[in-house]
């Protein structure tokens, strides 16, 4: 039941977030003839009321790959809320599956699309450097003489086991308490659920944030370097009970506290 419930949430998010994507692709494609423009004007001393007219919508084409991402991070957790705490949700918790199935499915397609829309944003930033700058000698001899492959290599020389579990566990933990402030936010608030999780995840946030001042206690103090080890693995461990316990604590009031209009 879980691969079907999986496969549904994938479908329905897919059309929405796709158009989103393609569209965000080809800003970046435009935003990155609107660069070429203005560089090739300004090199050769014409900088004219065309140029500074293609920088402003450049600049609103940037921020408009940036609203991509964050908007549909925010769809994605508007899409959880309405298909689980709105009328909707009373087919979703009408099907045959346990509510760690729904949870577990609508958590696994949410950090799925997260990194497709990290993969788009980073794309299209790229579409506007590589589109923009393609015709500067010294930009084409850089790239020329650029190694990726030794670059990649110095960037994950430094890169531990304990940095990749942190960082796997934080994307976790992150995705979780964010689910999770929505569904005790849906339960505890009768009519505005919204503004409720949006508090629970603030107040989630700020508690965790203090708890994780205190175990560190005084690492950050006496020497990150010396410490980092220590760092990284109480930063995992609470993150992943971070997850455990919002994704147990998301199920039980599934169950037993669901409050639906």
């Amino acid at each position: 039941m879980f691969a079907k419930l999986l496969k549904h949430e994938m479908k329905a998010t897919a059309g929405s977030i796709g158009l989103l994507s393609l569209a965000a692709l080809g800003m970046g494609v435009i935003g990155g003839i609107m660069m070429r423009y203005i560089v090739n004007a300004a090199g050769d001393f014409r900088f004219d009321d065309m140029s500074a007219i293609l920088g402003i919508f450049y600049v609103f084409i940037f921020f408009g790959i940036m609203a991509y991402a964050l908007g549909s991070e925010l769809f994605l957790s508007y899409q959880f809320y309405k298909r689980k705490f709105t009328d909707q949700g009373y087919l979703t918790f009408t099907l045959p599956a346990h509510s760690w199935q729904i949870f577990l499915s609508s958590m696994v397609n949410i950090m799925i699309w997260t990194l497709i829309i990290a993969v788009i944003t980073t794309l299209a930033i790229a579409a506007i450097i590589l589109i923009g700058f393609a015709g500067v000698p010294e930009f084409r001899q850089a790239i020329a003489v650029y190694d990726l492959s030794d670059e990649f290599k110095y960037a994950f020389s430094d890169l531990t086991g304990g940095m990749i579990f942190y960082g796997i566990a934080q994307y976790i933990s992150s995705t979780v308490t964010m689910m999770t402030a929505i569904t005790l936010g849906s339960v505890l608030a009768k009519k505005h659920k919204i503004m409720g999780a949006i508090g629970v995840y603030y107040v989630w946030s700020l508690i965790l944030g203090i708890i994780s001042t205190q175990l560190l206690g005084g690492a950050l103090i006496t020497g990150i370097e010396e410490n980092l080890t220590r760092v990284y693995t109480i930063e995992t461990v609470l993150a992943l009970a971070v997850a455990v316990g919002g994704f147990l604590l998301s199920c039980w009031l599934m169950d037993k506290k669901l409050n639906l209009p």
